[in-house]
């Protein structure tokens, strides 16, 4: 399966407030109601997953989001189809469209699939398989409860949660996809601190000593960043370095006023990358070849998400050298984990990564650099929590059917915090050592090999996971 991979918006966290531009038509104009109202509210349609499955990778475009208001009228708030990588989005959100919604009481929200490809391990043969899928009922209504209310001009966010695990059906080489949602509505001005930080990446458009802003990939929707003294960079970057048609990885917070503020800028790509044979990819290790000493020299690498001219593949061949640089991020290493941590002796099927290499054709890339990704987990505290604010360590059981379960027969992972690492939801870092074995938990972070087949997990985000609901499949 060939497509041209152009990178999405937002890999881990959803966008909440007013800071795009151009992201196409909005759902109503100030001051119009359209439903007995005289407000209209910007809202963030923003996408999920739910638990971890054997799948790695899964690309879903969804061609339409209404919602219907009390008088059984539908509102368009999906201003074009968006595909969107679900396999990814643990814990996290993906941006969709930021729009103005007339006022007025809106009981029900209407999303329709019309796509979706693949990548997920046999349970039989541990090896990865790349499918299309076919849609089945693609369109699914689901209430909302409480109703979606505009009565004022308080930002909105509309949360529609994937469950992969239970809109997959896979039997031998028939794939089958009927969407399974949830949804949820809530005000910006109620997320907490957590909430409001986002991630982006895609091409930058324009940068100045005081600003930067990127093109989202395929959806061509442009997010603006205030830069300021505050703002971090890889080592080695300043503002002043960043190319326009360079590919950067933004991690910002939402502000009061709807803007976004940089927090962390990243460098994927530089320069003009369509004209180069340079490819920038993040995405999971799906099975790996060792020399006699364990090293790793090739490995097959399924693309959730792609930067760099040219038409490439879901299942990637790498190749390594004596030439590959190896590298852990600035956040990865104020987690604890050391600048020389990261090799070739430490990749494994499982492993999140970041790779930026030379497209040899036929899905084939020789890696200039790797370095370690973030990625997340679904699971459950196993043991009581050990240590003491900030410096924790628990025990994560994983579902028996995660594609970490079946790529490294992981049952448990251990689990590490320190004063970087943020709490959400429900936990915090003053109580989070009293956590009830059982509890169900979102960890995002870095995952390495510690030895002897041993994986320890460094946690940026702990969250406690909502108790499951039965979700919405489509009809």
């Amino acid at each position: 399966m060939l497509r041209i991979k152009l990178g999405l918006a937002g890999i881990l966290l959803a966008i909440f407030g007013l800071a795009a531009c151009g992201g196409g038509a909005s759902a109503g104009s100030p001051g119009s109601s359209g439903n007995g109202s005289a407000y209209s509210a910007p809202m963030m349609v923003s996408a999920g997953d739910a638990p971890l499955s054997n799948v790695i990778t899964a690309d879903v475009t969804v061609s339409s989001v209404s919602l219907t208001n009390s008088a059984g009228q539908q509102v368009q708030v999906l201003a074009k189809p968006q595909t969107i990588e679900l396999a990814s989005l643990v814990g996290v959100r993906q941006p969709l469209h930021l729009g103005n919604v007339p006022g007025g009481a809106y009981n029900a929200v209407t999303v329709t699939v019309t796509g979706a490809s693949i990548v997920y391990i046999d349970p039989t043969t541990g090896a990865a398989v790349s499918a299309n899928a076919t849609i089945q009922n693609g369109t699914v209504s689901v209430a909302l409860n409480p109703t979606l209310t505009v009565d004022s001009d308080d930002g909105l966010q509309l949360h529609i949660d994937f469950n992969l695990a239970q809109s997959l059906s896979i039997s031998g080489s028939s794939v089958i996809f009927t969407p399974a949602i949830r949804a949820a509505w809530g005000k910006v001005k109620d997320l907490s601190d957590v909430e409001r930080h986002v991630r982006v990446v895609g091409s930058v458009t324009a940068v100045s000593a005081s600003s930067i802003t990127v093109q989202a990939g395929s959806s061509n929707a442009t997010w603006a960043f205030v830069v300021n003294n505050q703002t971090q960079f890889n080592a080695g970057l300043s503002i002043a370095q960043i190319q326009v048609g360079s590919v950067a990885l933004v991690r910002g917070t939402v502000r009061q006023d709807g803007s976004l503020v940089a927090r962390h800028i990243s460098s994927l790509l530089d320069g003009q990358v369509e004209n180069q044979s340079e490819l920038a990819a993040v995405g999971v290790v799906a099975s790996a070849t060792t020399d006699a000493t364990g090293a790793v020299t090739s490995f097959e690498f399924a693309v959730r998400y792609g930067f760099g001219s040219g038409t490439f593949g879901d299942l990637l061949n790498v190749a390594v050298n004596s030439t590959t640089i190896y590298s852990v991020g600035d956040e990865a290493q104020s987690l604890g984990i050391s600048a020389t941590a990261f090799n070739n002796a430490e990749i494994f099927p499982g492993q999140s990564l970041l790779l930026i290499g030379i497209y040899n054709g036929n899905n084939a890339l020789t890696a200039q650099e790797l370095r370690l990704a973030g990625e997340g987990a679904h699971g459950t505290l196993a043991a009581a929590v050990q240590g003491s604010n900030p410096n924790y360590s628990f025990t994560l059981q994983l579902p028996a059917w995660s594609y970490l379960t079946l790529l490294e027969k992981l049952g448990t992972v251990g689990v590490t915090t320190n004063s970087n690492t943020e709490f959400g939801d429900q936990l915090n870092a003053d109580s989070f050592g009293s956590t009830p074995v059982g509890t169900p938990l979102t960890v995002r972070g870095y995952l390495l090999e510690s030895g002897s087949g041993q994986f320890s997990f460094y946690a940026s985000h702990l969250n406690q996971t909502e108790p499951p609901e039965q979700p919405e499949n489509g009809s």
